[in-house]
């Protein structure tokens, strides 16, 4: 990825797009961690910030019908475009099919330009041709409608993998499909958890307002506010550790562990500690809370984060749940917010639909399985055990738990109901699992269940 000689003639707005969208796909960076950094690394002026998070977002949530329109103009097929010219492809589309602001001509020069930067000698020339096809024709391209092609509808238009619309075609039907395809293509909403060893919720909202952020409590959380203007990434209060960036899905998983200030907690899989340090909150800093993981530049982060929140009843360690874990203690609470497929993230990495395979579901399934056999054997005579994923694949739910009721003697499911505010009542579904979506809830999807062991 060699800049050449013409950096000087596209803006930095879209060569930081182009950039983060290069390491998205050639290095399978997170866009909710990666962007960040991009924004912060350069002196921007807002409006470039918010062109720059535009493009992003915008090339990954839709581009599926991006490559859809691409390919009706390129003689050649999408799948033999080297990966500069396929991502400078898609963002001048999505300019000029989506961003009216943005002249035409705007586009398509910017976007030769990147490919003279970062593709191979000739490429400026097909994007040119393929974009300026575009520019004359691309609106008048009927995309597939879901009264004649529901299948094209939710892969094209809605820009989803056929292998995901089948499999939620099959088990939500059509309707609740479409629902939940839609939502995953909208901005999610910014959450931030009151950081209650540091402050109260009336007290952060008078900090934040003093520079111009606008919140609204949560209907669900008392600890939880919706961030509705202003920029948060850079606040003091954040930045100081007042609060902390976390959606509401994943906070409610804190208070299924429901500690009490006596408790022994393990988190099992605690990087980068969201959940580890919330617990430290509900418990006020007392009991005492194991957080583990594998990862050790992980673990750098979640040591950073209990130092700024002020958790100080965490201790760190290094564990492999897919063996044995050989320690010697017994914990009145274990949580096991387990790796996943993460699709119930998509609206906030919506890299993730593109990047899962129909295999990746089997693989983490039987990882999943593992890690709460293993864990399971940390949990004395009257604790619970809390199974948490944020994905919705029954392979990694309801299959997890039927596996380890077979292969764990001593453990029964419980209502969550006793371990949760009222508030929260409508999170759980018939079966009596905790279940969230975005369609339903305007959450991450989560998927959580609560075993006790009573021998």
């Amino acid at each position: 990825m060699t800049a050449g000689k013409s950096v000087s003639m596209v803006t930095i707005a879209r060569r930081l797009a182009y950039q983060a969208l290069w390491r998205v796909a050639d290095q399978s960076a997170f866009t909710s961690y990666l962007l960040p950094s991009y924004l912060e690394k350069e002196s921007l002026s807002d409006r470039d910030r918010r062109l720059v998070t535009e493009l992003v977002y915008g090339c990954l949530r839709w581009q599926g019908r991006l490559d859809w329109v691409i390919s009706r103009f390129s003689h050649s097929p999408l799948s033999t475009l080297e990966v500069p010219v396929l991502i400078t492809l898609r963002l001048g589309c999505y300019q000029l099919l989506s961003l009216e602001r943005i002249p035409p001509s705007a586009a398509v020069k910017e976007s030769v330009e990147l490919a003279k930067m970062y593709g191979s000698p000739g490429s400026d020339t097909l994007v040119n041709a393929v974009l300026r096809q575009i520019c004359r024709q691309g609106e008048s391209i009927p995309l597939p409608q879901a009264e004649k092609d529901q299948l094209g509808y939710l892969t094209v238009t809605q820009s989803h993998p056929l292998w995901l619309v089948e499999r939620w075609l099959e088990r939500f039907g059509f309707q609740e499909t479409a629902e939940l395809v839609e939502a995953n293509n909208q901005k999610p909403p910014l959450f931030i958890r009151v950081n209650r060893l540091k402050t109260t919720p009336e007290e952060l909202k008078r900090e934040l307002a003093k520079e111009g952020i606008e919140v609204e409590s949560s209907h669900y959380l008392p600890d939880s506010l919706k961030v509705v203007k202003g920029r948060i990434a850079s606040s003091r209060p954040l930045k100081e550790g007042l609060c902390y960036l976390q959606d509401e899905a994943s906070q409610v998983v804190s208070f299924l562990v429901s500690p009490r200030p006596e408790d022994w907690v393990l988190d099992v899989c605690a990087a980068p500690g969201s959940k580890a340090c919330h617990l430290a909150s509900l418990m006020n800093n007392k009991g005492y809370i194991v957080a583990n993981d594998i990862h050790l530049h992980r673990l750098k982060v979640l040591r950073e984060n209990c130092r700024l929140l002020g958790a100080g009843n965490i201790r760190i360690v290094a564990t492999d749940f897919t063996r044995h874990p050989g320690l010697r203690y017994e914990f009145d609470r274990v949580l096991v917010d387990a790796p996943c497929t993460s699709l119930g993230r998509i609206r906030r990495s919506p890299e993730l639909k593109w990047r899962r395979k129909p295999e990746d579901v089997a693989f983490l399934s039987a990882k999943q399985k593992t890690l709460l056999f293993y864990s399971s054997q940390m949990v004395k005579k009257g604790g619970i055990l809390i199974y948490a994923v944020c994905s919705w694949e029954r392979e990694e739910t309801e299959e997890v738990v039927e596996n380890f009721l077979e292969e764990r003697s001593g453990f029964r499911v419980v209502e969550p109901r006793d371990y949760l505010p009222g508030t929260l009542y409508p999170l759980i579904a018939e079966d009596g699992f905790l279940r969230t979506f975005p369609h339903r809830h305007d959450m991450d999807g989560f998927f959580s269940a609560v075993f006790t062991r009573e021998r």
